[in-house]
């Protein structure tokens, strides 16, 4: 069969395809459109009680306590940010 044709690709889920990384620019613009230019962003930051991928196990006052700290210090004073994943180790970016 010759011939040529646009085939769109699924989302693969594994969040590095070309129809995933689209997916997540249209999620930012849509955000930014409806909440007055303000990005948000919902997603699981840790788990009580479970060891996570570096074999840790953080209790769940524990993360309540420092959820609130964050929240206290940096929410509410309009002053949060953060990465979506570990940076490189000798990335100079705030942590």
């Amino acid at each position: 069969m010759g011939g040529c044709c646009s085939v769109q690709r699924e989302a693969s889920g594994d969040g590095f395809s070309e129809a995933d990384r689209l997916k997540r620019v249209d999620l930012c613009a849509r955000s930014l459109a409806l909440n007055e230019g303000r990005l948000i962003v919902y997603g699981i930051l840790g788990r009580a009680n479970a060891r996570n991928r570096n074999g840790r196990v953080y209790p769940k006052h524990l993360l309540q306590r420092e959820a609130s700290v964050f929240y206290s210090a940096h929410v509410r004073m309009c002053r949060a940010l953060g990465e979506l994943d570990h940076p490189p180790p000798a990335s100079q970016t705030l942590r």
